[in-house]
This record gives C-alpha cells, structure tokens and sequence, in this order.
C-alpha cells in the first residue's frame, strides 16, 4: 500500500512539473498576478485619471492602448531603475496621446497610485499556502519584474513582509525571461538550479525561462482549471501536492 501511494505521488508530481526528490529546498512566488493584483484594476484607475486631465478615450480604448503599449516597450535586456520609469513614462505618454501637455502629471499621479499598498489586494490564496510551504522547512521568496516600489508593496501585506528574499528585475539589472535574472538569483540563493521552484501566472518568463535555467516551475492559471501538465490553479494546490511528496 506504502509503495503503492508513492508511486501514485511521483506521477502526481511529475505531472505538476516537480522533480521527484526531496531535494526542494527554496520556493520563489512571482509578484503581480499571483500574490497581488491592483484594486481598482489598471483599466480603471488609468481611465479615471485620464478623465480628469481631460482624455476623451473610454475605457476600452485605454485598456486597448495600455496593452499596445506595453508590448511595444517590453523590458529589454538589461534594466534599472531608472530605465523603469523612463519606460512607463513612454507608456503613459502612448495611452493618453491626446492630452500631452498633462503628460508628466499624469505619469506621476499614475507612478504615486500603484506605489501605494493600499492599491494592492493580496489573493485570497496566499497567506493559507504561505503557512503550509512554511510548515515544510521551504525557503520562501518572490522573484519579480517590478521596481523598487514592490518592496514597501510587500512590506505592507503579510506574510509578503516575512519574505527570505525579494528580487526585483530592476535591482538585479535583468529582467525575467533573459538568463541573466535566474543566474543571479541562483547564486545569491547558494542552491543547485534543481532546488528551486518558481511559481507564477506567465508561461515564458515564470515557466519556460525557469525551466531552461534548470529550476523547476509551475505555470498559476487563475482563471482556468488546472488539467494541463505543470499548472495549478490556486497556490494552495502546490502545498497540496507539495504535501504529497515524501520527505517533504
């Protein structure tokens, strides 16, 4: 029955995309989308700022255009932070066209919104997963393209707050998905790449980058259910499968 049971668990976690062995010893969670969102959403707070330096775009339109935007100004290769605000500098400008002359103004008020923690909302997820990751002796921290205002975000929420290591593309100098990013958080973290799970909502910098850097990964589908090979739904269902693991 013993054997059985395991056996039942290695497939259950090679299906989740987790290595076989009780070699996991750190846990990285990627930040927005999967252990915060903005409350009000970017579509409305972007819409009532534009309104009030006299933007005729709706609402669709600027979430069209904030979408537009932020592929045309990807994170490149190397970053910082001050590339970080001269790029949603560029954005803002590109979603509210029509109004230039507010440009700067809008940009701050727009910067100061999102800096604020009470803009953020934690999942509902997080705390009871955090609890049960803590419980399995997992180093616990958040790997994420942002800049330095997600620290005072995180610091304000627990148990973000109780985070072993926050890292920030910006104050590394690469962002997710360039080589760079994994191989400094590898080595500040002092473990073998099979060690590390990075857990979050994008496919190629959360998953396939991680993968090829040699970490383990789980792609978080909030909003679909998790019958694909290497996704969960909820974090709550890594710790289930987590649970399942001998010796962990």
């Amino acid at each position: 029955m013993a054997e059985s049971a395991g056996k039942n668990a290695a497939a259950l976690l090679r299906a989740a995309g987790i290595s076989m062995n009780d070699s996991l010893q750190v846990v990285l969670l990627d930040a927005v989308g999967t252990l915060i969102r903005p409350d009000p959403d970017v579509g409305d707070v972007y819409s009532s700022a534009g309104r009030r330096y006299g933007s005729r775009h709706d609402r669709a339109a600027i979430r069209a255009r904030f979408a537009q935007a932020m592929a045309r100004h990807q994170t490149p290769e190397r970053t910082s932070e001050p590339h970080e605000r001269r790029r949603w500098r560029r954005i803002v400008a590109e979603v509210f066209d029509d109004v230039p002359a507010a440009g700067e103004a809008l940009f701050k008020e727009l910067w100061a919104h999102f800096a604020a923690p009470r803009h953020w909302r934690l999942y509902d997820d997080v705390a009871p997963a955090w609890s049960r990751l803590r419980e399995r002796n997992l180093r616990i921290g958040i790997a994420s393209n942002f800049d330095q205002r997600l620290a005072a975000i995180c610091a304000a929420f627990r148990p973000l707050a109780a985070a072993d290591r926050l890292y920030i593309s910006s104050q590394i100098g690469y962002p997710k998905p360039h080589p760079g990013f994994y191989r400094h958080v590898q080595s500040e973290l002092g473990v073998a790449a099979d060690q590390i799970l990075l857990v979050g909502d994008d496919p190629v910098n959360d998953v396939r980058a991680a993968r090829q850097a040699g970490w383990q990964a789980l792609w978080l589908r909030r909003e679909t259910p998790a019958d694909r090979p290497g996704t969960i739904q909820r974090l709550t269902d890594l710790a289930d499968r987590l649970e399942s693991m001998p010796g962990k």
